[in-house]
């Protein structure tokens, strides 16, 4: 625990520090790295302020949240820490590149927190006030309130638990509010490329539709607002589960699955006459607590009002429970959407089985009736008239759909309602099929399966108009990545595929999904490979714009997990064939940098990296034929555990300095390590190398005559086989 120090009054400010405030944060669990000294931000047109410390928080989780930050301002013990003080930190706090969620004033006598963000006054929050010497005693509310733990788990006031749930616009998280110290629902909306300012109107518009449409049947919204960049709100937590596994598990007969069904409808009538309409209706945005209860969530695509969305990228992503009459005219994003949508739930709910994007009405039918032969009949009259094609023949709102649950005798058979539903997108047309998938990429950022993807291709442009189709088929390419279907970059520009390329190869979000490791299938790893694969559909000068994107990110020291995908494709291009490229040289002089830099931290256990990277600079590989490598090779050949990796390189090296290189190298084993010398004389003469090297082979004939017998039957063994495998060579016509 961190020891309470006694400052005497005539301490300076940087005694403070030192003393006092570097070993406590670092007690409080924060890393160096984290920890920002005497940072200075420029206020209007000339105004300078400095603070102290700035700490910027290091996730310690997967859950793709901004970073925290805490402002530091250190005064010295004879400084009061006014007023005046706390407005200097707060200015400093605010400010657009700074954002801090907290500030902490001391003066070595006193410690204060103030929580920032979560203040709904003008004023900040002061969440301590300790005196100094009263800090062992404090120490758990002093950690617990800005420790590095619990700080790195802050966002908008609320300490992150555990995630709960993701979609397409956003993530869900169990959070602890800490003023009220209640368990809540955090919704945090995820990066995207969609415009930004468009996300958040739809991330606000579903914010607000839950607020309209207040409920005991719809889950209940606290707070919406915007944290570090990132639009949220925080909601009641609902304890249980989608509407079908709770049936499912339950086992409930078919009239208490009609009861929670009429619930839900309870709740979407109230929703509609406050003028929202939800536009994503399935079993999975409908919870069902421990009591039966169901609670309507995720309003996210909801329409309020008459501000309808003409825009395809709008539309839920919930194929198989969408009115498929939106896709070809938005604007029916209204109650009738709504009731075809709640015409399937009822279908799940009966049957307990989640609709598959390309259902037919035929299926629906006969899963009806196979489940409940008693009520299939009455039922089915209610779903298929509330999903026919016929708006107008729908129930006109759900109070009408609920008394349609009452007929009990129909005139007319079900049967004669399936062939007017109207079903799903369908994806036998591959054209419609990649403009759907397409769109709801877009909207939420999902990617095809392999089957839908295997659907589509045949509709994908050979020149697709813009950069989102680009990015989109490409990035579906590396999720479905093999070689076959290479085809079809084949009329795509060098640039295109490379602009592609580098929004994959840079997208954080790669990284954190991937824990690390960059393994096989990696979309980075597959974007890398796409562009050696299609190599062969460029000339050799638009081949060096891929050797230059390559070069780039070894130069940046960006993705250093895809250093070896990097060289391994860079030996696959075209302007590589060449030995004496440039782009060898280039490439030649990052590698030696490389494994420089990791050459101080051999006995660490860098030797296998380092011997990856020799691997890489041979010219059979990526790296340049010549003396100056030669030399750097012979230079990595002091080094005893890496001799069997440089002698190996050498060996691949057509250049004088090489073979002089290997013969000082077996002058010098000749007379410490028998064993390696013996290991080394097939290499360096070009039996187990690429090439017969006629100045080694004249040195050890020269050596011969003056080594003992052990050496000198060693060396004469060599010799002969090496005339062996060249007589050998000449016969093969080699």
């Amino acid at each position: 625990m961190f020891k309470a120090l006694d400052l005497p009054i005539e301490c300076t400010e940087a005694d403070v520090r030192e003393r006092l405030v570097t070993p406590l944060l670092s007690e409080l669990g924060y890393l160096p790295e984290e920890i920002i000294r005497e940072k200075c931000v420029t206020i209007g047109a000339s105004k300078v302020v400095y603070s102290d410390y700035v700490i910027e928080t290091v996730s310690e989780n997967d859950y793709l949240l901004p970073s925290n930050r805490i402002v530091v301002e250190v005064k010295r013990p004879g400084v009061d820490l006014s007023v005046k003080v706390l407005d200097q930190a707060m200015s400093y706090a605010k400010h657009r590149l700074i954002d801090a969620s907290y500030v902490v004033t001391t003066n070595g006598h006193r410690l204060q927190a103030f929580d920032v963000f979560s203040s709904t006054s003008s004023e900040p929050n002061r969440v301590l006030d300790i005196q100094i010497s009263n800090i062992q005693n404090e120490w758990t509310r002093i950690s617990e309130t800005i420790g590095a733990a619990t700080i790195r788990k802050y966002f908008a006031g609320t300490e992150v638990i555990e995630e709960i749930g993701a979609g397409g616009f956003g993530r869900v998280f169990k959070a602890r509010h800490l003023k009220l110290n209640r368990i809540e629902a955090l919704k945090v909306l995820n990066p995207s490329i969609e415009p930004r300012s468009t996300l958040e109107r739809r991330f606000k518009r579903g914010a607000r539709g839950l607020a309209m449409s207040k409920h005991p049947y719809i889950c209940e919204i606290y707070d919406v607002g915007v944290y570090r960049g990132r639009p949220y709100y925080r909601l009641d937590l609902i304890n249980g589960q989608n509407a079908i596994e709770f049936v499912v598990r339950e086992n409930l007969p078919t009239l208490d699955r009609v009861a929670i069904f009429e619930q839900i409808c309870e709740a979407i009538s109230h929703a509609h006459d406050q003028g929202v309409y939800h536009c994503d209706l399935k079993p999975a945005n409908i919870l069902v607590t421990e009591l039966g209860t169901p609670k309507v969530i995720d309003f996210d695509l909801c329409h309020i009002g008459a501000n309808t969305s003409t825009a395809i990228s709008q539309i839920g992503a919930t194929v198989a429970y969408m009115d498929r009459t939106i896709w070809n005219e938005p604007s029916n994003r209204d109650c009738l959407a709504d009731i075809y949508s709640l015409g399937l739930v009822l279908w799940s709910l009966i049957t307990g089985v989640e609709l598959s994007a390309n259902w037919t009405s035929d299926e629906l039918y006969k899963e009806l009736m196979d489940r409940d032969s008693q009520y299939g009949e009455r039922l089915g009259q209610v779903i298929f008239r509330c999903i026919t094609s016929t708006r107008k023949q729908r129930p006109q709102s759900v109070t009408e759909l609920r008394r349609f649950l009452k007929i009990e005798n129909w005139r007319s058979q079900v049967s004669n309602l399936v062939d007017s539903a109207v079903g799903p997108l369908a994806a036998n047309d591959p054209k419609m099929a990649y403009e759907l998938r397409f769109h709801l990429w877009k909207q939420g950022g999902s990617f095809p399966g392999n089957t839908d993807f295997v659907s589509m291709t045949a509709g994908l442009p050979a020149t697709p108009s813009s950069q989102e189709e680009r990015e989109f088929i490409f990035r579906c390419a590396c999720e479905h990545w093999r070689k076959p279907i290479r085809h079809i970059f084949s009329k795509w520009t060098t640039d295109d595929l490379v602009l592609a390329a580098e929004k994959v190869v840079s997208d954080k979000s790669l990284d954190y999904a991937n824990k690390g490791a960059v393994a096989q299938s990696h979309p980075a790893r597959k974007a890398l490979e796409i562009l050696a694969v299609t190599d062969e559909y460029r000339s050799p000068k638009e081949s060096e714009k891929v050797a230059q994107f390559y070069l780039d990110i070894l130069r940046s020291g960006r993705k250093k997990l895809l250093f070896h995908t990097i060289l391994d494709d860079l030996a696959r291009l075209s302007c590589f064939k060449n030995k004496d490229s440039r782009w060898r040289r280039d490439v030649s002089i990052e590698l030696i940098g490389l494994i420089r830099d990791r050459l101080p931290s051999l006995h660490k256990g860098s030797k296998k990296e380092i011997g990856k990277l020799l691997e890489k600079l041979s010219p059979d590989k990526c790296g340049e034929d010549s003396e100056s490598v030669a030399k750097f090779v012979a230079e990595v050949a002091t080094y005893p555990v890496l001799l069997h990796n440089s002698v190996m390189l050498l060996a691949c090296m057509r250049s004088a300095y090489a073979s002089d290189a290997l013969v000082k190298i077996l002058d010098e084993l000749k007379d410490n390590d028998l064993a390696e010398f013996k290991w080394a004389l097939p290499w360096a003469v070009g039996i187990s190398g690429k090439r017969r090297r006629e100045s080694v082979v004249n040195y050890l004939k020269e050596l011969e005559s003056s080594l003992d017998p052990n050496q000198a039957t060693l060396i004469r063994s060599v010799l002969h086989k090496l005339d062996i495998s060249k007589r050998g060579s000449k016969r093969s016509g080699n």
